[in-house]
């Protein structure tokens, strides 16, 4: 096993901690809507507290719904044709 990257930021930068930490969770939730194997890896890697994303339920599920929605709206960008479509 390799050496865990210790990661030190605060404020704002956090956020992006919080959002790879959604992803993760939510990806391994036996009824995930999305399945994001590399936000999986990645916190795996990571020495990080992430205690504060584990709280933040509001943001999780913000980040959860995001994605939902904007994998929707490129799979109908994708199935209409990536020039030209009115869905974007």
């Amino acid at each position: 096993m390799t050496d865990m990257e210790k990661v030190k930021i605060h404020g704002v930068p956090e956020t992006m901690m919080q959002t790879l930490f959604a992803r993760a969770a939510h990806s391994q939730k036996k009824e995930h809507k999305f399945y994001d194997a590399k936000a999986i890896e990645i916190v795996k890697q990571l020495d990080y507290d992430f205690s504060k994303a584990e709280k933040d339920a509001a943001m999780s599920s913000g980040v959860i719904a995001r994605t939902i929605v904007l994998d929707h709206l490129v799979q109908q960008c994708l199935f209409r044709g990536t020039f030209g479509c009115n869905c974007c």
